[in-house]
């Protein structure tokens, strides 16, 4: 199931509407309900990731502009 406060509906995508129309008519072919949100709708969740390069060994972050959150590496 989705992670709360978010009903489950199965075959259903959520999309913030800056989603290409043909990119959503696409998905509603392969058997996707397509639901439009607004653009960076904080609904739409948050995410903040920390990522290390095992070839270079560099690490990174990114936050979700959504909402005001920080991700930093050291």
């Amino acid at each position: 199931s989705s992670s709360a406060p978010h009903d489950y509906v199965p075959r259903r995508l959520s999309l913030e509407g800056r989603i290409a129309p043909e990119v959503k008519a696409d998905l509603a072919q392969r058997g996707h309900e397509i639901a439009d949100w607004p653009d960076w709708t904080a609904v739409a969740g948050c995410v903040e990731l920390i990522r290390t390069d095992p070839a270079t060994g560099l690490i990174s972050a990114a936050a979700d502009p959504r909402r005001p959150a920080y991700a930093i590496a050291i």
